[in-house]
C-alpha cells in the first residue's frame, strides 16, 4: 500500500470519527475541599480538613449523549491529625490524578447542557510534605467519583465527590494499626481550549 492510499484512509478515517463524535480540550483549574478519613485500633485522635487545589488537562469524547472523558491532574491535599495529647502533626502532600469518567447529557438547551458523570480516580503520590512519616504512604491509591457537569460553549463547570476506595496512609506496629484516607469534592472550571 504506497503512502497516497495511507493518507486518503487516514483522511476518512478523520472525517468518519467527527462525522459521529466531537472532541473536546481543555485547560482545568479547581479548588478542592478534603475528607480525611482514619480508622485506628487504639488510637484517639480526631482529623481537620482543608480547602486546596487541583490544575491539569481534559479531553472528551462526545457520542451522541454519551461522553467519555480522561484528565490529567495534579492534586494538593491536606488535613490536621489531632491527637488526645495534644501533639498535632499536618497532613500535607500531592498527587497526580487520572480520572477515567464515562457521562450522560441529562439536559440540552443548546447554549447550556448538563450531564451526570461518574467514574474512577486512580491518584499517585508524587510529593509528601506534612509531618507524617513519608514511608508509610502508599504509592497510589484510588477513588471514586461521581458528580455533575454544565457546559457552555467555551467553558465546563464541574462539581464532583470523590470517595476514597483505599487508604493512602498505613501504620502498623505491635500495638496498633491505623489508616488514613482522603475523599474530596471539587469544584473546577474548564477552559475548551477546542
Amino acid at each position: 500500500m504506497n503512502l497516497s492510499k495511507i493518507t486518503l484512509l487516514v483522511v476518512a478515517f478523520v472525517f468518519s470519527t467527527t462525522a459521529f463524535s466531537q472532541i473536546n480540550l481543555g485547560l482545568k483549574l479547581g479548588s478542592n475541599y478534603n475528607f480525611n478519613g482514619f480508622e485506628s485500633d487504639s488510637l484517639d485522635f480526631s482529623l481537620n480538613n482543608a480547602v486546596t487545589f487541583q490544575a491539569g488537562a481534559l479531553v472528551r469524547v462526545k457520542i451522541k449523549k454519551i461522553h467519555v472523558q480522561g484528565e490529567a491532574l495534579f492534586s494538593s491535599r491536606k488535613g490536621e491529625i489531632i491527637s488526645g495529647t495534644g501533639v498535632n502533626s499536618k497532613i500535607n502532600f500531592y498527587t497526580f490524578d487520572v480520572p477515567l469518567i464515562i457521562g450522560y447529557k441529562l439536559i440540552d438547551l443548546k447554549v447550556v447542557k448538563v450531564r451526570l458523570n461518574g467514574g474512577v480516580i486512580p491518584s499517585f503520590n508524587i510529593a509528601k510534605l506534612g509531618d507524617l512519616d513519608e514511608l508509610d504512604y502508599k504509592d497510589s491509591f484510588y477513588s471514586a467519583m461521581g458528580g455533575i457537569s454544565i457546559d457552555i460553549p467555551l467553558f465546563l463547570f464541574d462539581i464532583r465527590y470523590q470517595g476514597a476506595i483505599g487508604d493512602y496512609y498505613q501504620v502498623q506496629n505491635v500495638n496498633h494499626t491505623t489508616t488514613l484516607n482522603n475523599s474530596l469534592l471539587t469544584l473546577s472550571v474548564a477552559w475548551k481550549i477546542i
